[in-house]
């Protein structure tokens, strides 16, 4: 068994619809993937700082935290205010496999979450942007392509990074393609931006309740 927290910001006024596709996405991949998972979904009106320590508080097992939200470099933000932020709440991902869509998120957040505790951090080092129209797919599927391989493959964290960088490689070729440079700038900023902090060679098999301790 392994546990999921699911953060996303439903309620923005820009991006909520993107970041409730973004979460879709990874829940159909979720429900079909056969895994044993416990999942608990957080919108924006419960990603506040209270709701998190009544959930993370004092846990002892490994679990999985993912957040499509904004951000800066130390804090992530939703409609209703920063609910995660360096200095405030960053030691409640202990034992935390992190994997975070927002802005800038690698950057001082990134650290400290590993410093408190956190075992493996992937972000975004930088600002980025969200594909419109009919390229709003590609960016979706490139910003869970590193955890759904993660999931669906014996691999470690920095060959999941590696494939994410690889599936944005694959996207930014086809766009060119297309002679969209402007697009394809936009995902390559992204795809160079990606950060993996912490435990490099963590497996998806040492996230379970019944794992063996991580050295």
């Amino acid at each position: 068994m392994t546990d999921f927290y699911i953060a996303f910001d439903n309620e923005d006024e820009v991006l909520g619809a993107y970041f409730v596709k973004c979460m879709e996405d990874l829940k159909a991949f979720l429900e079909n993937s056969g895994l044993s998972l416990k999942v608990v979904f957080i919108n924006s009106r419960l990603s506040t700082s209270a709701y998190l320590e009544t959930v993370l508080t004092d846990r002892q097992e490994r679990f999985f935290f993912i957040v499509y939200s904004h951000g800066n470099r130390v804090s992530l933000k939703g409609r209703h205010g920063q609910f995660i932020e360096v200095n405030l709440n960053t030691s409640l991902f202990v034992n935390s496999f992190f994997y975070c869509t927002a802005c800038l998120c690698a950057h001082s957040l990134g650290s400290k979450i590993i410093e408190d505790g956190g075992l493996t951090f992937i972000g975004y080092s930088t600002e980025v942007y969200s594909l419109k129209e009919e390229y709003e797919e590609i960016s979706m599927k490139c910003d869970n392509s590193g955890l759904q391989a993660y999931l669906s493959e014996d691999i470690t964290a920095q060959q999941a990074l590696d494939k994410m960088k690889n599936y944005y490689t694959f996207q930014i070729n086809r766009i060119y393609c297309t002679k969209d440079i402007l697009r394809a700038g936009l995902l390559t900023n992204a795809r160079e931006s990606l950060i993996l902090k912490g435990n490099g060679n963590l497996r998806f098999s040492e996230m379970n309740y019944d794992a063996a301790p991580i050295a």
